[in-house]
C-alpha cells in the first residue's frame, strides 16, 4: 500500500452505479472506477488552476484513493501527485509537498514516455521553486539543471 500525505481521508465512492460528474453545462457518465479516478484528478487540476485549492485537494485525494483500489494508471497517478505537491507547497507544507514530488517522480520514472519525461522536468521546476522559497539555493540550481537536461534530451531525441 502506498502512502500519500493527505490532510483527511476521502469519502468512499461507490462505483456500482454509473457515476455522474458535472462540468459546466456538460455531464460526463463514468462507468469504470479507473476512469472515474482520472476524471476526479482532472477536475482537481482544473480547480487548482482556478485557485480553488480546497476543492482541488478533495478531488485529487479521492482520485488517488480510487487508484489504490484498481489497476493503476501510473503516469496519471504521478501527475496527480505532482499537483498535490503543488497544493501543499501553496499551503507552505513543504515536507508534504516534497513527499508528493518524490512520489510523482518515482511514478513518472517507471513510465517511459515523452509525456512522462516532460512532466518530470515540470516537477523538477516545481522543486526548484520550493527550494528557492525555503532558501536552499544550491538545490535550486541542481533542480533547474536537471529539468534543463531532461528537456535537452527530449529535443535531441
Amino acid at each position: 500500500m502506498q502512502f500519500y500525505p493527505v490532510m483527511k481521508r476521502s469519502p468512499q465512492v461507490s462505483t456500482q452505479q454509473p457515476a455522474v460528474i458535472f462540468e459546466g453545462d456538460t455531464t460526463v457518465t463514468v462507468n469504470d472506477q479507473n476512469r472515474y479516478a482520472s476524471a476526479l484528478c482532472l477536475q482537481g487540476i482544473r480547480h487548482f488552476q482556478q485557485g480553488a485549492y480546497s476543492q482541488a485537494m478533495d478531488c485529487l485525494n479521492q482520485g488517488l484513493h480510487l487508484w489504490q483500489e484498481t489497476d493503476k494508471n501510473i503516469l496519471a497517478e504521478g501527475i496527480a501527485l505532482g499537483y498535490l505537491g503543488q497544493l501543499y507547497a501553496k499551503q507552505q507544507q513543504y515536507w508534504f509537498a516534497h513527499a508528493c514530488y518524490q512520489a510523482a517522480l518515482s511514478a513518472c520514472r517507471s513510465h517511459n514516455s515523452v509525456k512522462s519525461r516532460l512532466f518530470q522536468a515540470q516537477i523538477y521546476g516545481w522543486l526548484a521553486d520550493m527550494c528557492r522559497h525555503c532558501g536552499y539555493d544550491d538545490l535550486v540550481k541542481t533542480h533547474h539543471a536537471t529539468a534543463a537536461l531532461i528537456r535537452q534530451e527530449l529535443r535531441s531525441a
